[in-house]
């Protein structure tokens, strides 16, 4: 092992002195290391005044090492956050295939959903504010709305709203514990309008349209969820 050890110190000395090209500090290799230059690039400039290396090779070793220690929780923490985004959309459509059932008719193999996340009840974790469209879930008066909390490794259905229009908006004022939230109604001979949802310690009303609603005359306040910009390439079948 103390061969293989020396041998490729020596190999690695070589490599350094024969291919640097301009002088760099081992201040700077630091910095550079911290911004995620590549390695290769850092290796091809370490030469010093009259060819000789200011950063031996026991030590750029070193600091090659602790430059992956550094990066390496970084990727992992990426790679990480992408595993449980993907793990959400999986249940997610697992919930919504099961709560939906099989498509009818084959346009129905086109429904989409645009998804929120928001904080409703105030308890550090966050329900989901679900719209989904497509063939047979809209009409004239609009799509579905749901709303979900976590439960496991999937969902509980708190309301599934109908006749729901963009945009939907949490408000700042709570009902129950709860904060409003507000859809947009109206169409098919209705005027359209922003309707107040209060939630009644159970659910929100399923139906934006009913008496159970208020009217929103004033200036709407609170923070837009899902706007009607909103696109999605979210399939609940695909």
């Amino acid at each position: 092992m103390g061969a293989l050890q020396s041998f490729s110190l020596g190999r690695w000395d070589k490599f350094l002195t024969s291919v640097s090209q301009s002088p760099v500090t081992r201040s700077q290799l630091r910095r550079r290391a911290s911004h995620g230059v590549r390695f290769q690039e850092i290796m091809l400039r370490f030469n010093g005044v009259g060819g000789r290396p200011r950063v031996k090779a026991t030590e750029s070793l070193v600091l090659f090492i602790g430059m992956v220690f550094c990066l390496l929780p970084r990727v992992c923490w990426a790679q990480q956050q992408s595993e449980a985004g993907r793990s959400v959309e999986i249940s997610m459509k697992a919930f919504l295939q099961r709560y939906l059932g099989k498509p009818e008719v084959k346009e129905d193999e086109d429904d989409k959903y645009l998804v929120a996340w928001i904080d409703l009840n105030d308890d550090g974790k966050q329900e989901a504010i679900v719209y989904v469209y497509g063939y047979s879930l809209c009409g004239t008066g609009g799509c579905i709305a749901l709303v979900l909390t976590p439960s496991g490794t999937t969902y509980k259905l708190v309301t599934r709203m109908t006749v729901t229009k963009l945009p939907i908006r949490v408000m700042p004022e709570m009902s129950q514990g709860w904060h409003d939230v507000s859809v947009t109604v109206g169409g098919g001979g209705a005027p359209v309008h922003e309707a107040r949802l209060k939630f009644n310690g159970r659910a929100y009303p399923s139906n934006p349209s009913m008496a159970s609603t208020q009217p929103i005359k004033s200036e709407v306040r609170g923070r837009v969820l899902i706007s009607p910009s909103d696109t999605s390439d979210r399939f609940v079948y695909r």
